[in-house]
Protein backbone atom coordinates (compact mmCIF):
# COMPACT_ATOMS: atom_id res chain seq x y z
CA UNK A 1 0.00 0.00 0.00
CA UNK A 2 1.36 3.51 -0.72
CA UNK A 3 2.28 5.61 1.62
CA UNK A 4 0.62 9.19 1.37
CA UNK A 5 2.21 12.33 2.99
CA UNK A 6 -0.19 14.83 4.09
CA UNK A 7 0.98 18.65 2.99
CA UNK A 8 0.50 19.75 6.38
CA UNK A 9 2.81 17.50 7.68
CA UNK A 10 5.32 18.44 5.25
CA UNK A 11 4.66 22.25 6.56
CA UNK A 12 5.39 21.01 10.14
CA UNK A 13 8.54 18.86 9.47
CA UNK A 14 9.77 22.33 7.13
CA UNK A 15 8.71 24.68 10.28
CA UNK A 16 10.36 22.25 12.35
CA UNK A 17 13.69 22.48 10.25
CA UNK A 18 13.51 26.58 10.16
CA UNK A 19 13.27 26.56 13.61
CA UNK A 20 16.41 24.92 14.14
CA UNK A 21 18.02 26.70 11.48
CA UNK A 22 17.45 30.03 12.96
CA UNK A 23 18.59 28.11 16.81
CA UNK A 24 21.76 27.79 15.03
CA UNK A 25 22.26 31.06 14.06
CA UNK A 26 20.96 32.19 17.32
CA UNK A 27 23.50 29.99 19.40
CA UNK A 28 26.49 30.58 17.24
CA UNK A 29 29.09 31.39 19.32
CA UNK A 30 32.10 32.73 16.82
CA UNK A 31 31.50 34.84 13.63
CA UNK A 32 32.76 31.59 11.76
CA UNK A 33 29.65 29.14 13.17
CA UNK A 34 27.17 32.48 13.01
CA UNK A 35 28.49 32.83 9.07
CA UNK A 36 28.07 29.14 8.01
CA UNK A 37 24.69 28.82 10.04
CA UNK A 38 23.19 32.23 8.02
CA UNK A 39 24.65 30.70 5.19
CA UNK A 40 22.65 27.04 5.72
CA UNK A 41 19.76 28.60 6.69
CA UNK A 42 19.36 31.27 3.08
CA UNK A 43 20.25 28.41 0.94
CA UNK A 44 17.43 26.21 2.92
CA UNK A 45 14.80 28.50 3.19
CA UNK A 46 15.23 31.36 -0.31
CA UNK A 47 16.75 28.28 -2.19
CA UNK A 48 19.93 30.35 -3.25
CA UNK A 49 23.07 28.32 -4.24
CA UNK A 50 25.89 30.45 -3.16
CA UNK A 51 26.59 33.14 -0.23
CA UNK A 52 29.19 35.15 0.89
CA UNK A 53 29.54 37.99 3.70
CA UNK A 54 31.42 41.28 2.97
CA UNK A 55 31.99 43.54 5.83
CA UNK A 56 33.64 47.36 5.43
CA UNK A 57 35.21 48.76 8.30
CA UNK A 58 34.02 52.20 9.21
CA UNK A 59 37.51 53.58 10.50
CA UNK A 60 39.82 52.12 8.14
CA UNK A 61 37.79 52.05 4.71
CA UNK A 62 38.58 48.24 3.85
CA UNK A 63 36.68 45.80 2.87
CA UNK A 64 37.06 42.12 3.46
CA UNK A 65 35.18 39.00 2.43
CA UNK A 66 35.00 37.15 6.18
CA UNK A 67 32.57 34.02 4.94
CA UNK A 68 32.22 32.46 1.50
CA UNK A 69 30.27 29.60 0.01
CA UNK A 70 30.62 28.47 -3.53
CA UNK A 71 32.50 31.35 -4.94
CA UNK A 72 35.55 31.90 -7.07
CA UNK A 73 38.02 33.91 -5.60
CA UNK A 74 37.07 36.16 -8.93
CA UNK A 75 33.53 36.76 -8.05
CA UNK A 76 34.39 37.01 -4.22
CA UNK A 77 36.54 39.95 -5.60
CA UNK A 78 33.68 41.36 -8.43
CA UNK A 79 30.98 41.78 -5.03
CA UNK A 80 33.74 43.38 -3.15
CA UNK A 81 34.31 45.76 -6.09
CA UNK A 82 30.31 46.10 -6.08
CA UNK A 83 30.06 46.58 -2.59
CA UNK A 84 32.64 49.49 -2.98
CA UNK A 85 30.76 51.41 -5.60
CA UNK A 86 27.63 51.44 -3.20
CA UNK A 87 29.72 53.01 -0.33
CA UNK A 88 30.81 55.70 -2.88
CA UNK A 89 27.00 56.73 -4.56
CA UNK A 90 25.66 56.52 -0.92
CA UNK A 91 27.91 57.25 2.10
CA UNK A 92 25.45 57.53 4.56
CA UNK A 93 25.42 53.53 3.78
CA UNK A 94 21.50 53.42 3.88
CA UNK A 95 20.19 50.73 1.58
CA UNK A 96 17.27 48.58 0.71
CA UNK A 97 17.94 45.05 -0.53
CA UNK A 98 19.25 44.64 -4.23
CA UNK A 99 17.19 42.30 -6.30
CA UNK A 100 18.43 41.01 -9.75
CA UNK A 101 15.99 38.01 -11.03
CA UNK A 102 17.54 37.92 -14.38
CA UNK A 103 21.11 39.04 -14.75
CA UNK A 104 20.96 39.12 -18.93
CA UNK A 105 19.46 42.24 -18.11
CA UNK A 106 22.36 44.18 -16.66
CA UNK A 107 23.51 46.62 -18.93
CA UNK A 108 26.49 44.96 -21.03
CA UNK A 109 28.94 47.66 -19.66
CA UNK A 110 28.61 46.60 -16.43
CA UNK A 111 31.95 44.08 -15.43
CA UNK A 112 29.84 41.88 -13.23
CA UNK A 113 27.24 40.80 -16.25
CA UNK A 114 30.20 38.59 -17.98
CA UNK A 115 31.50 37.12 -14.44
CA UNK A 116 27.89 36.30 -13.67
CA UNK A 117 27.12 34.13 -16.88
CA UNK A 118 30.60 32.83 -16.25
CA UNK A 119 29.92 31.43 -13.26
CA UNK A 120 26.18 30.13 -14.56
CA UNK A 121 24.64 32.73 -12.09
CA UNK A 122 21.13 33.81 -13.48
CA UNK A 123 19.70 35.53 -10.24
CA UNK A 124 20.98 37.55 -7.52
CA UNK A 125 19.95 39.39 -3.74
CA UNK A 126 22.60 41.88 -1.66
CA UNK A 127 20.90 42.26 1.65
CA UNK A 128 22.68 44.99 3.56
CA UNK A 129 23.44 45.80 7.28
CA UNK A 130 25.23 47.71 9.64
CA UNK A 131 27.41 46.80 13.53
CA UNK A 132 29.29 48.80 15.44
CA UNK A 133 32.34 48.91 13.23
CA UNK A 134 31.60 47.91 10.15
CA UNK A 135 29.10 48.15 7.13
CA UNK A 136 27.68 44.70 5.70
CA UNK A 137 26.44 42.87 2.87
CA UNK A 138 25.25 39.58 2.44
CA UNK A 139 24.87 38.53 -1.38
CA UNK A 140 22.55 35.51 -2.39
CA UNK A 141 23.33 34.18 -5.73
CA UNK A 142 21.05 31.68 -7.57
CA UNK A 143 20.07 29.88 -10.70
CA UNK A 144 17.02 30.73 -13.38
CA UNK A 145 14.80 28.74 -9.78
CA UNK A 146 15.24 31.60 -7.80
CA UNK A 147 13.06 33.84 -7.79
CA UNK A 148 13.46 36.48 -4.56
CA UNK A 149 10.10 37.48 -4.47
CA UNK A 150 8.99 40.31 -1.96
CA UNK A 151 7.84 37.35 0.59
CA UNK A 152 11.51 36.21 0.33
CA UNK A 153 13.40 39.36 0.35
CA UNK A 154 11.53 40.25 3.43
CA UNK A 155 11.93 37.02 4.80
CA UNK A 156 16.34 37.13 3.99
CA UNK A 157 16.30 40.52 5.71
CA UNK A 158 14.48 39.15 9.07
CA UNK A 159 17.45 36.40 8.63
CA UNK A 160 20.14 38.35 8.20
CA UNK A 161 19.29 40.87 10.92
CA UNK A 162 18.82 37.87 13.60
CA UNK A 163 22.32 37.18 12.63
CA UNK A 164 22.90 40.74 12.94
CA UNK A 165 21.71 40.80 16.61
CA UNK A 166 24.09 38.21 17.28
CA UNK A 167 26.90 39.21 16.04
CA UNK A 168 26.63 42.51 17.28
CA UNK A 169 26.12 40.60 20.53
CA UNK A 170 29.68 38.76 19.90
CA UNK A 171 31.36 42.06 19.23
CA UNK A 172 29.88 43.71 22.48
CA UNK A 173 31.45 40.80 24.36
CA UNK A 174 34.35 41.04 22.38
CA UNK A 175 34.43 44.94 23.47
CA UNK A 176 34.19 43.70 26.88
CA UNK A 177 36.58 41.28 27.33
CA UNK A 178 39.10 43.81 25.49
CA UNK A 179 38.29 45.84 27.73
CA UNK A 180 39.29 43.55 30.60
CA UNK A 181 42.63 42.86 29.10
CA UNK A 182 43.16 46.28 28.30
CA UNK A 183 42.46 46.94 32.39
CA UNK A 184 44.96 44.10 33.31
CA UNK A 185 47.50 45.13 31.23
CA UNK A 186 47.11 48.82 32.41
CA UNK A 187 47.27 47.23 36.01
CA UNK A 188 50.59 45.24 35.33
CA UNK A 189 51.80 48.06 33.86
CA UNK A 190 51.27 50.23 37.08
CA UNK A 191 53.21 46.88 38.98
CA UNK A 192 55.51 46.78 36.36
CA UNK A 193 56.32 50.71 37.10
CA UNK A 194 56.03 50.54 41.30
CA UNK A 195 58.66 47.71 41.45
CA UNK A 196 61.99 48.23 41.90
CA UNK A 197 63.14 47.74 38.24
CA UNK A 198 65.99 49.15 36.50
CA UNK A 199 64.93 51.55 33.81
CA UNK A 200 65.53 49.57 30.84
CA UNK A 201 64.30 46.20 32.26
CA UNK A 202 61.24 48.84 33.06
CA UNK A 203 61.05 50.52 29.48
CA UNK A 204 61.41 47.10 27.77
CA UNK A 205 58.34 45.84 30.06
CA UNK A 206 55.99 48.78 29.08
CA UNK A 207 57.17 48.26 24.88
CA UNK A 208 55.91 44.63 25.27
CA UNK A 209 52.67 45.34 27.53
CA UNK A 210 51.73 48.03 24.85
CA UNK A 211 52.29 45.55 21.69
CA UNK A 212 50.24 42.95 23.80
CA UNK A 213 47.61 45.62 24.48
CA UNK A 214 46.69 46.44 20.92
CA UNK A 215 47.91 43.04 19.59
CA UNK A 216 50.39 44.15 17.21
CA UNK A 217 53.07 41.66 15.49
CA UNK A 218 55.80 43.72 18.01
CA UNK A 219 57.54 47.23 18.81
CA UNK A 220 60.02 49.47 19.68
CA UNK A 221 60.48 51.86 22.84
CA UNK A 222 62.84 54.61 21.71
CA UNK A 223 64.35 56.58 24.65
CA UNK A 224 66.15 59.90 23.89
CA UNK A 225 69.65 60.32 25.66
CA UNK A 226 72.11 63.70 25.48
CA UNK A 227 68.62 65.21 23.19
CA UNK A 228 70.53 64.01 20.17
CA UNK A 229 70.67 60.33 19.94
CA UNK A 230 67.64 57.58 20.41
CA UNK A 231 67.96 54.29 21.95
CA UNK A 232 65.74 51.50 21.23
CA UNK A 233 64.16 48.45 23.75
CA UNK A 234 62.66 46.14 20.81
CA UNK A 235 59.70 44.14 21.62
CA UNK A 236 59.07 40.54 19.41
CA UNK A 237 61.32 42.76 16.21
CA UNK A 238 63.16 40.73 13.87
CA UNK A 239 66.59 40.53 14.72
CA UNK A 240 68.28 41.10 10.91
CA UNK A 241 65.91 44.68 11.60
CA UNK A 242 69.27 45.47 13.73
CA UNK A 243 67.97 47.97 15.62
CA UNK A 244 70.60 50.70 16.34
CA UNK A 245 70.85 54.24 17.90
CA UNK A 246 69.41 56.67 15.49
CA UNK A 247 70.55 59.95 15.48
CA UNK A 248 68.13 62.76 15.61
CA UNK A 249 66.14 63.87 12.71
CA UNK A 250 66.56 60.04 11.68
CA UNK A 251 62.98 58.34 10.91
CA UNK A 252 59.67 58.25 12.10
CA UNK A 253 60.30 58.43 15.99
CA UNK A 254 62.29 61.15 16.19
CA UNK A 255 59.99 62.89 13.84
CA UNK A 256 56.70 62.07 16.82
CA UNK A 257 59.76 63.34 19.44
CA UNK A 258 60.16 66.52 18.23
CA UNK A 259 56.81 67.01 17.12
CA UNK A 260 55.33 65.49 20.28
CA UNK A 261 52.36 64.47 18.37
CA UNK A 262 51.23 61.30 17.49
CA UNK A 263 51.46 58.79 13.80
CA UNK A 264 49.44 56.39 12.56
CA UNK A 265 50.08 54.86 9.52
CA UNK A 266 48.05 52.42 6.99
CA UNK A 267 51.28 52.00 5.24
CA UNK A 268 54.53 52.73 6.90
CA UNK A 269 56.34 52.63 3.62
CA UNK A 270 54.30 55.73 2.17
CA UNK A 271 55.96 57.65 5.02
CA UNK A 272 58.91 60.22 3.47
CA UNK A 273 61.08 59.31 6.71
CA UNK A 274 60.24 55.47 6.72
CA UNK A 275 63.25 53.31 7.17
CA UNK A 276 64.22 51.02 4.40
CA UNK A 277 64.78 48.24 7.07
CA UNK A 278 61.57 48.51 8.42
CA UNK A 279 59.62 48.48 5.02
CA UNK A 280 62.05 45.47 3.95
CA UNK A 281 60.78 43.51 6.41
CA UNK A 282 57.07 44.16 5.65
CA UNK A 283 55.77 46.73 8.33
CA UNK A 284 52.50 47.95 6.95
CA UNK A 285 49.98 49.49 9.76
CA UNK A 286 52.35 51.56 12.29
CA UNK A 287 50.96 53.58 15.27
CA UNK A 288 53.66 55.91 16.92
CA UNK A 289 52.76 57.91 20.14
CA UNK A 290 55.08 60.65 21.99
CA UNK A 291 56.60 59.73 25.58
CA UNK A 292 55.68 62.92 27.85
CA UNK A 293 56.92 63.61 31.42
CA UNK A 294 56.53 67.20 33.06
CA UNK A 295 55.84 68.35 29.35
CA UNK A 296 59.13 67.51 27.80
CA UNK A 297 58.96 64.64 25.11
CA UNK A 298 61.35 62.04 26.42
CA UNK A 299 60.81 59.13 23.40
CA UNK A 300 58.41 57.37 21.59
CA UNK A 301 56.62 53.83 21.52
CA UNK A 302 56.48 52.85 17.93
CA UNK A 303 54.37 50.16 17.22
CA UNK A 304 53.64 47.68 13.89
CA UNK A 305 51.98 45.33 12.46
CA UNK A 306 52.73 42.78 8.80
CA UNK A 307 49.04 42.28 7.97
CA UNK A 308 48.17 44.18 4.85
CA UNK A 309 44.25 43.56 6.46
CA UNK A 310 45.69 45.21 10.02
CA UNK A 311 44.79 48.70 10.59
CA UNK A 312 45.44 50.79 13.93
CA UNK A 313 42.36 52.62 15.12
CA UNK A 314 41.90 55.59 16.81
CA UNK A 315 40.88 53.80 19.72
CA UNK A 316 43.68 52.12 20.03
CA UNK A 317 46.05 55.46 19.28
CA UNK A 318 44.38 56.87 22.55
CA UNK A 319 44.76 53.69 24.74
CA UNK A 320 48.94 53.75 23.99
CA UNK A 321 49.20 57.86 24.34
CA UNK A 322 47.98 56.94 28.35
CA UNK A 323 50.64 54.19 28.09
CA UNK A 324 53.22 57.52 26.92
CA UNK A 325 51.86 59.20 29.60
CA UNK A 326 52.58 56.38 32.20
CA UNK A 327 56.03 55.69 30.66
CA UNK A 328 57.07 59.36 30.87
CA UNK A 329 56.17 59.24 34.70
CA UNK A 330 58.53 55.87 35.06
CA UNK A 331 61.69 57.74 33.14
CA UNK A 332 61.15 61.25 35.30
CA UNK A 333 60.86 59.00 38.56
CA UNK A 334 63.75 56.60 37.52
CA UNK A 335 66.07 59.81 36.53
CA UNK A 336 64.91 61.57 40.36
CA UNK A 337 66.11 58.56 41.95
CA UNK A 338 69.23 58.34 40.10
CA UNK A 339 70.19 61.47 40.67
CA UNK A 340 68.94 61.44 44.72
CA UNK A 341 70.20 57.89 44.72
CA UNK A 342 73.73 59.76 43.53
CA UNK A 343 73.20 62.44 45.81
CA UNK A 344 72.72 60.52 48.44
CA UNK A 345 76.17 58.86 48.30
CA UNK A 346 77.91 61.87 47.67
CA UNK A 347 75.93 63.03 50.93
CA UNK A 348 77.05 59.56 52.89
CA UNK A 349 80.85 60.20 51.69
CA UNK A 350 80.39 63.73 52.83
CA UNK A 351 78.99 62.54 56.35
CA UNK A 352 81.60 59.67 56.72
CA UNK A 353 84.16 62.40 56.00
CA UNK A 354 83.10 64.46 58.55
CA UNK A 355 82.13 62.03 60.76
CA UNK A 356 85.95 60.60 60.54
CA UNK A 357 87.50 64.69 60.49
CA UNK A 358 85.03 65.26 63.58
CA UNK A 359 86.64 62.61 65.42
CA UNK A 360 89.98 63.76 64.94
CA UNK A 361 89.07 66.87 66.23
CA UNK A 362 87.87 65.67 69.70
CA UNK A 363 90.92 63.78 69.53
CA UNK A 364 92.76 66.49 68.62
CA UNK A 365 91.04 69.20 71.37
CA UNK A 366 91.13 66.74 74.15
CA UNK A 367 94.63 65.79 73.27
CA UNK A 368 95.45 69.84 73.51
CA UNK A 369 93.26 70.51 76.59
CA UNK A 370 94.93 66.87 78.18
CA UNK A 371 98.23 68.03 77.53
CA UNK A 372 97.89 71.82 77.96
CA UNK A 373 96.26 71.61 81.97
CA UNK A 374 99.31 69.86 83.13
CA UNK A 375 101.98 72.75 81.95
CA UNK A 376 99.42 75.47 82.24
CA UNK A 377 98.96 74.83 86.18
CA UNK A 378 103.04 74.74 86.91
CA UNK A 379 103.46 77.92 85.03
CA UNK A 380 100.72 79.81 86.88
CA UNK A 381 101.77 78.12 89.86
CA UNK A 382 105.27 79.61 89.75
CA UNK A 383 103.58 82.93 88.33
CA UNK A 384 101.86 83.52 91.39
CA UNK A 385 105.07 82.87 93.29
CA UNK A 386 106.82 85.66 91.39
CA UNK A 387 103.89 87.58 91.75
CA UNK A 388 103.67 86.90 95.49
CA UNK A 389 107.24 88.27 96.34
CA UNK A 390 108.01 85.35 98.21
CA UNK A 391 111.02 84.30 95.39
CA UNK A 392 112.23 88.11 96.13
CA UNK A 393 110.99 91.30 95.35
CA UNK A 394 110.00 92.53 91.56
CA UNK A 395 110.57 96.20 90.40
CA UNK A 396 107.17 97.61 88.99
CA UNK A 397 108.11 96.83 85.17
CA UNK A 398 108.17 93.20 86.22
CA UNK A 399 105.41 92.87 88.06
CA UNK A 400 103.31 94.68 85.54
CA UNK A 401 105.43 91.51 82.83
CA UNK A 402 104.09 88.93 85.89
CA UNK A 403 100.59 90.30 86.04
CA UNK A 404 100.13 90.12 82.27
CA UNK A 405 101.77 86.48 82.17
CA UNK A 406 99.13 85.44 84.92
CA UNK A 407 96.10 87.16 82.32
CA UNK A 408 97.21 85.06 79.44
CA UNK A 409 97.39 82.02 81.53
CA UNK A 410 93.92 82.37 82.89
CA UNK A 411 92.80 83.32 79.40
CA UNK A 412 93.89 79.87 78.04
CA UNK A 413 92.92 77.91 80.99
CA UNK A 414 89.74 79.21 80.49
CA UNK A 415 89.72 78.21 77.05
CA UNK A 416 90.95 74.51 77.64
CA UNK A 417 87.84 74.65 80.04
CA UNK A 418 85.32 75.74 77.15
CA UNK A 419 86.96 73.10 74.86
CA UNK A 420 86.20 70.20 77.22
CA UNK A 421 83.03 71.61 78.18
CA UNK A 422 81.86 71.55 74.84
CA UNK A 423 82.94 68.41 73.93
CA UNK A 424 81.24 67.11 77.12
CA UNK A 425 78.21 68.86 75.51
CA UNK A 426 78.32 66.74 72.58
CA UNK A 427 79.05 63.57 73.44
CA UNK A 428 75.90 64.03 76.26
CA UNK A 429 79.29 63.09 79.34
CA UNK A 430 77.32 65.13 82.55
CA UNK A 431 76.80 63.92 85.58
CA UNK A 432 73.26 63.91 86.51
CA UNK A 433 71.96 65.45 89.56
CA UNK A 434 68.79 66.73 91.59
CA UNK A 435 70.54 70.49 91.63
CA UNK A 436 68.52 73.40 94.28
CA UNK A 437 68.43 76.54 91.48
CA UNK A 438 67.76 78.98 94.41
CA UNK A 439 71.15 77.71 95.89
CA UNK A 440 73.29 77.46 93.06
CA UNK A 441 72.74 81.21 92.27
CA UNK A 442 73.10 82.33 95.67
CA UNK A 443 76.60 80.42 95.55
CA UNK A 444 77.49 82.48 93.01
CA UNK A 445 76.39 86.24 93.63
CA UNK A 446 78.27 87.22 96.11
CA UNK A 447 81.72 86.55 93.59
CA UNK A 448 79.05 88.54 90.56
CA UNK A 449 78.84 91.04 92.85
CA UNK A 450 82.23 91.51 93.52
CA UNK A 451 83.28 91.61 90.07
CA UNK A 452 79.55 94.16 89.11
CA UNK A 453 81.41 96.73 91.91
CA UNK A 454 84.79 96.63 90.40
CA UNK A 455 83.32 97.46 87.29
CA UNK A 456 81.07 100.60 88.55
CA UNK A 457 78.23 98.18 87.37
CA UNK A 458 74.92 97.61 89.66
CA UNK A 459 73.70 94.05 89.97
CA UNK A 460 70.08 92.91 90.56
CA UNK A 461 68.64 89.84 91.33
CA UNK A 462 64.93 89.09 91.18
CA UNK A 463 64.15 85.63 92.07
CA UNK A 464 61.15 83.38 92.42
CA UNK A 465 59.90 82.23 96.14
CA UNK A 466 59.96 78.55 95.14
CA UNK A 467 61.03 77.19 92.36
CA UNK A 468 61.24 73.10 91.01
CA UNK A 469 64.45 71.70 90.80
CA UNK A 470 67.07 71.34 88.42
CA UNK A 471 68.29 67.89 87.16
CA UNK A 472 71.65 68.38 85.65
CA UNK A 473 75.63 68.44 86.18
CA UNK A 474 75.85 71.46 88.58
CA UNK A 475 79.40 72.13 87.34
CA UNK A 476 78.51 73.14 83.28
CA UNK A 477 75.62 74.85 84.91
CA UNK A 478 77.32 77.08 86.67
CA UNK A 479 79.73 77.54 83.33
CA UNK A 480 76.01 78.97 81.66
CA UNK A 481 75.93 81.33 84.33
CA UNK A 482 79.48 82.44 84.29
CA UNK A 483 79.27 83.09 80.78
CA UNK A 484 75.91 84.84 80.48
CA UNK A 485 77.34 86.92 83.57
CA UNK A 486 80.72 87.67 81.40
CA UNK A 487 79.37 88.36 79.01
CA UNK A 488 76.78 91.17 80.04
CA UNK A 489 79.93 92.54 82.28
CA UNK A 490 82.20 92.67 79.03
CA UNK A 491 79.58 94.83 76.94
CA UNK A 492 78.08 96.79 79.74
CA UNK A 493 79.61 100.18 80.45
CA UNK A 494 80.70 101.65 83.99
CA UNK A 495 77.56 103.22 85.64
CA UNK A 496 74.97 100.42 84.16
CA UNK A 497 73.26 97.64 85.04
CA UNK A 498 72.82 93.89 85.01
CA UNK A 499 69.75 91.49 86.14
CA UNK A 500 69.33 88.39 87.05
CA UNK A 501 65.52 86.99 86.76
CA UNK A 502 64.46 83.39 87.73
CA UNK A 503 60.63 82.41 87.87
CA UNK A 504 58.75 79.44 86.51
CA UNK A 505 56.49 79.13 83.61
CA UNK A 506 54.64 76.27 83.75
CA UNK A 507 57.09 73.35 83.84
CA UNK A 508 59.58 75.09 82.87
CA UNK A 509 62.32 76.96 85.10
CA UNK A 510 63.19 80.26 83.35
CA UNK A 511 66.34 82.21 83.91
CA UNK A 512 66.90 85.43 82.24
CA UNK A 513 70.09 87.88 82.76
CA UNK A 514 69.93 91.61 81.16
CA UNK A 515 72.18 94.11 80.50
CA UNK A 516 71.78 97.47 79.58
CA UNK A 517 75.38 97.48 77.45
CA UNK A 518 75.99 97.99 73.89
CA UNK A 519 73.50 95.65 72.13
CA UNK A 520 74.27 93.68 68.98
CA UNK A 521 73.37 94.47 66.20
CA UNK A 522 70.05 92.34 64.33
CA UNK A 523 72.70 91.08 61.45
CA UNK A 524 74.66 89.18 64.23
CA UNK A 525 71.68 87.77 66.23
CA UNK A 526 71.04 84.70 64.61
CA UNK A 527 75.00 83.31 64.31
CA UNK A 528 76.29 84.58 68.24
CA UNK A 529 75.53 80.71 69.38
CA UNK A 530 78.05 79.44 66.93
CA UNK A 531 81.05 78.00 67.62
CA UNK A 532 83.94 80.92 66.90
CA UNK A 533 81.78 83.53 65.68
CA UNK A 534 82.35 86.84 67.28
CA UNK A 535 80.45 90.05 66.88
CA UNK A 536 82.80 92.41 64.36
CA UNK A 537 82.86 96.48 64.24
CA UNK A 538 82.43 97.70 60.64
CA UNK A 539 86.43 97.32 59.58
CA UNK A 540 85.11 93.35 60.60
CA UNK A 541 87.13 93.42 63.73
CA UNK A 542 86.07 92.09 66.92
CA UNK A 543 84.48 94.18 69.24
CA UNK A 544 85.89 92.84 72.43
CA UNK A 545 88.63 90.12 72.54
CA UNK A 546 87.99 86.57 73.08
CA UNK A 547 87.93 82.66 71.73
CA UNK A 548 84.25 82.79 70.56
CA UNK A 549 82.84 79.87 72.30
CA UNK A 550 81.44 81.35 75.78
CA UNK A 551 77.61 81.40 74.04
CA UNK A 552 78.36 78.27 71.95
CA UNK A 553 79.08 76.58 75.23
CA UNK A 554 75.62 78.11 76.35
CA UNK A 555 73.88 77.12 74.51
CA UNK A 556 74.89 73.67 74.10
CA UNK A 557 74.84 72.99 77.48
CA UNK A 558 71.41 74.23 77.59
CA UNK A 559 70.63 71.89 74.98
CA UNK A 560 72.13 68.60 76.81
CA UNK A 561 69.69 69.65 79.49
CA UNK A 562 66.96 69.42 77.38
CA UNK A 563 66.45 73.40 77.41
CA UNK A 564 66.25 76.06 75.30
CA UNK A 565 67.99 79.89 74.76
CA UNK A 566 67.14 82.59 73.06
CA UNK A 567 68.71 86.18 72.81
CA UNK A 568 66.93 89.43 72.50
CA UNK A 569 68.98 92.88 72.03
CA UNK A 570 68.53 96.76 70.47
CA UNK A 571 71.14 98.54 69.84
CA UNK A 572 71.96 101.17 72.06
CA UNK A 573 69.83 99.63 74.77
CA UNK A 574 70.83 96.41 75.97
CA UNK A 575 70.59 92.71 75.72
CA UNK A 576 68.52 89.85 77.39
CA UNK A 577 69.51 86.05 76.82
CA UNK A 578 66.65 84.00 78.10
CA UNK A 579 67.17 79.86 79.12
CA UNK A 580 64.02 77.52 79.50
CA UNK A 581 65.26 74.36 81.31
CA UNK A 582 62.61 71.45 82.53
CA UNK A 583 61.78 71.78 85.95
CA UNK A 584 61.44 68.47 88.19
CA UNK A 585 60.35 66.94 91.64
CA UNK A 586 63.17 66.00 93.83
CA UNK A 587 62.25 62.70 95.35
CA UNK A 588 63.06 63.55 98.53
CA UNK A 589 60.72 66.93 98.36
CA UNK A 590 58.70 69.13 96.14
CA UNK A 591 60.79 72.16 95.37
CA UNK A 592 62.74 74.68 96.69
CA UNK A 593 61.78 78.20 98.58
CA UNK A 594 64.59 81.33 99.54
CA UNK A 595 63.47 80.53 103.33
CA UNK A 596 65.07 76.99 102.78
CA UNK A 597 68.28 79.16 102.33
CA UNK A 598 68.00 81.50 105.19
Amino acid sequence: MQLITHPMDNYQAQSHELAEWLQSIQNAQTTDSLWNALSQTLQMVLGCKKTAVYLKNLTTATVTCPYANGLTDHMRDVFAETMRSYAAVNPDLVFSPVVVSDVHQIPDEQLIKRTLIEEMIDAYMLIFFTTFDSWGMVALLGDTTTLFSPNEVNTGQAIVELAVANLKNQQMQQKLAAARVRELRRNEITQTLNQAFDLPTILQSICRIATELIYADGGVLGLVVDNQIMIFYPYNVPAKMNLRPAMRGRGVAWQIVESAQPVLLTDYGTHPQAQIKWVKNDIKAFLGVPIIGNDECLGAICLFDTSPERQFTREEMDLIESVGRQAGMAIQNSRMLAEVEQRASALANSLSRQEELDKLKNQFIHAVSHELRTPLGIIYGHAELLESGDLGELTLVQQNSVQIVLRRIRMLTDMVEDLTALMAAETQEFRRDFINPLQLVYSMLAEYRMQAEDLDLTLQAELAESLPWLHGDLTHLRRVFDNLFSNAFKYTPAGGSVTLRMFVEGEKIIIEVADTGEGIEAQHLPRIFERFYQVTDEQYRPRRKGTGLGLALVKEIVEAHRGEVYVESELGVGTTFRIELPGHVNPEGEGVTKGQLV
